[in-house]
């Protein structure tokens, strides 16, 4: 009799065991992310027919960026040299975001 009380009571504790060992790998671990970025990055880009082309920036710093400090450079393809250069201008302030396109792009592209 001892012995099959002994029994489930091993059996219950592998049971609940074996449940909390399920559960502990899914419950998410919360940390808050601080923003370790020190400059921009490219966030996304698009590559689609004819002018449907972007790039986006993103700012990810804690703080507005001067863009007149910055550039993208076309290298058509697989040129050792730039085949273009655009300069560009303006702020972009923290955690915002900025496009480039072609003037004629799609509606889409431009929003």
């Amino acid at each position: 009799m001892r012995n099959k009380r002994w029994r489930k009571r091993l059996n219950s504790f592998l049971a609940v065991g074996l449940v909390a060992s399920m559960l502990v790998p899914s419950i998410p671990n919360i940390a808050k992310a601080e923003s370790a970025v020190s400059d921009l990055f490219i966030s996304e880009y698009v590559e689609g027919s004819s002018f449907n082309k972007a790039i986006e920036l993103y700012n990810g710093t804690r703080q507005a960026v001067d863009l007149s400090k910055y550039s993208v450079e076309l290298y058509a393809n697989g040129a050792t040299v730039a085949t273009s250069k655009l300069t560009l201008s303006g702020t972009l302030g923290a955690n915002e975001t900025f496009v480039i396109y072609h003037r004629d792009a799609a509606a889409g592209i431009k929003r």
